[in-house]
């Protein structure tokens, strides 16, 4: 990606005394700069023209957003089939905008708290599996996840690009660059690239292995070629299976359609 704006070189830019403060401060730079942040991030939403959504729509299963704040949360219910939320957020973050994991149940949505901590954190590799897995579950039912942190740029769009890798094969990038066209401000710092290279390996390695196996199995399931014998015709036998079909990376998303992942549900 060459444009300045990209999601992979923003991070670049801003690797500077700010990054390094907050890097210094660690943890407690989160807590300090939560209620500033949060308030940006409200502001920047009702700016007339805002190009900043307080979610938006990924897939048929996926909304990537923002906290889901006590006055939205019937909105998502009712009116966008969210049966599932994922949480991005640490306790602190949620505790008086949100609803409860028992408020979500009450209206039969089913809540996983995955906690990152804000501004400097990543998600463990174990917590993407955890969490691609969940949306997986949801998606096969039919159903909408709605996939958080604070602002849904950091920490919940590492976790959907994880999800896109998983579900279609993608690389990294080619997750990355899908988002950004339906949510152009996210933010993927270098560390967030390594963690999502880390987990494509992961599932690339997985989906190599249950590949080999099913093409073994098969293999022992085929009946053996009928022996020849004097007074027979000679006869070929012909395979009537099919190679499995593997989505290959690499797969690029149609550049006239404003957003594709919804015409398709693969």
């Amino acid at each position: 990606m060459s444009c300045s704006n990209c999601p992979l070189q923003q991070p670049q830019a801003a690797a500077g005394p700010a990054m390094v403060l907050l890097t210094a401060l660690g943890p407690g730079a989160a807590r300090l700069f939560f209620y500033p942040t949060l308030l940006y991030t409200l502001v920047r939403e009702r700016l007339p023209g805002s190009q900043r959504p307080w979610f938006s729509r990924i897939d048929h299963a996926v909304l990537l957003g923002a906290l889901p704040l006590r006055g939205r949360c019937r909105q998502l219910v009712e009116e966008e089939n969210v049966r599932g939320v994922l949480t991005m957020n640490e306790e602190y973050e949620t505790r008086f905008f949100c609803w409860s994991s028992k408020e979500w149940a009450e209206m039969g949505v089913e809540q996983l708290r995955l906690s990152t901590v804000d501004l400097t954190g990543i998600p463990s590799l174990e917590n993407l599996h955890k969490g691609v897995n969940f949306v997986l579950k949801h998606r096969e039912l039919g159903n909408t996840v709605y996939v958080h942190c604070k602002a849904g740029r950091f920490r919940s769009a590492t976790m959907v690009a994880a999800y896109l890798i998983q579900l279609h094969q993608w690389t990294p990038q080619e997750a990355i660059e899908a988002i950004a066209k339906i949510r152009p401000h996210i933010i993927i710092r270098p560390k967030q690239v390594q963690l999502l290279e880390d987990f494509h390996r992961c599932v690339t390695t997985a989906t190599s292995s249950q590949q080999q196996l099913l093409e073994t199995q098969r293999g022992r399931e085929e009946p053996p070629e009928p022996r020849q014998g004097r007074d027979e015709p000679l006869e070929t036998q012909q395979d009537g299976g099919k190679p499995l079909e593997t989505r290959q990376s690499g797969n690029k998303l149609p550049q006239d359609a404003q957003n594709p992942l919804l015409k398709t549900d693969s």
